[in-house]
């Protein structure tokens, strides 16, 4: 179904949005090649995906299928809402104390996603292409899992991938753009919720 792929793209995609408020609350600037470079490699991690989970659905009944693809995303909906409750229970430390995980790709990968403009990391105020290569895998880690647990399901992967690709463009432009002029409004407070419950949301209908 159409509406299910726009809704699986919507939840994985929304951090660009929140991601790039964050850039433009700190003017941090992103050139056209860089957000490409982003956009690509989400588009690949989540084509990848999609593709791991259509090999395993060979492999399973469609009962079962069924019930693999709605543990999947109710599972990566719930670790998403407890990462929240957590981080919103735990101090917050200095972004210096991340900066000490040495270079590796989940290390920079965790990184990069607790602070974003540590994705600047010659602090140029400007993300070049090497530093779009960490970001865009980053953004990329969450929409694995939605994928493959998506692929076992009801999900047209083409539509997914479109869908995915046209979101992560606006919300990562948008985000930048609205940044620059928002000031201290936490935009990211506001709509951190909205993947998980979407994800759990579409997990629970697999179940019906």
């Amino acid at each position: 179904m159409i509406w299910y792929s726009v809704l699986i793209a919507f939840a994985v995609t929304i951090d660009s949005f929140s991601i790039g408020v964050a850039y433009g609350m700190k003017k941090v600037s992103i050139p056209l090649v860089s957000v490409l470079i982003i956009n690509a490699l989400c588009v690949v991690f989540f084509s990848l995906a999609l593709a791991a989970g259509n090999i395993l659905a060979y492999f399973l009944s469609y009962t079962v299928a069924t019930y693999v693809s709605a543990a999947i995303l109710i599972g990566l909906g719930s670790w998403l809402l407890l990462q929240i409750m957590i981080n919103k229970s735990t101090p917050k430390q200095e972004s210096g104390l991340l900066k000490k995980i040495h270079i590796k790709s989940l290390g920079i990968a965790i990184n990069i996603l607790k602070e974003p403009a540590s994705a600047d990391m010659d602090v140029s105020g400007e993300i070049d292409k090497k530093e779009a290569m960490f970001l865009g895998s980053a953004l990329s880690l969450d929409s694995m899992g939605a994928g493959v647990g998506a692929s076992l399901g009801i999900i047209h992967a083409l539509y997914a991938v479109g869908f995915l690709a046209l979101f992560n463009w606006l919300f990562l432009i948008s985000g930048i753009h609205i940044g620059k002029f928002c000031g201290e409004l936490n935009i990211k407070q506001k709509i951190q919720y909205i993947p998980c419950c979407i994800l759990i949301g579409l997990g629970l209908m697999r179940l019906l």
